[in-house]
């Protein structure tokens, strides 16, 4: 059983051009020294998404809290006509009455 079968193999001569320069060449403790920056940049990174989020939240919170405060106040004014300034054919008016 063969498995490789051995063919003809040409060489036709071309040049090819090699694209490399030593300026974009990276040493092994160039890399190094590249990585350890890009962890320190993508730690910095995280630290900030944290305090964006843990921000988002406590303003979500205040919103909320908000929110409810008003749709209180707004359910005891519903609740308590007899605190309401009242004209005299007896309709609510923001105005007091004289």
């Amino acid at each position: 059983m063969k498995l490789v079968k051995l063919g003809t193999i040409f060489l036709d001569g071309s040049k090819i051009k090699a694209n490399t320069s030593k300026h974009k060449a990276l040493s092994h403790g160039h890399i190094e020294k590249l990585e350890a920056q890009l962890r320190e940049d993508v730690q910095a990174l995280l630290a900030k998404a944290k305090i964006a989020e843990r921000v988002k939240e406590r303003d979500q919170q205040a919103l909320q809290d908000h929110v409810d405060n008003v749709a209180r106040r707004d359910a005891e004014r519903t609740e308590s006509p007899g605190n309401r300034a009242t004209s005299a054919s007896g309709n609510w008016s923001p105005w007091p009455t004289i």
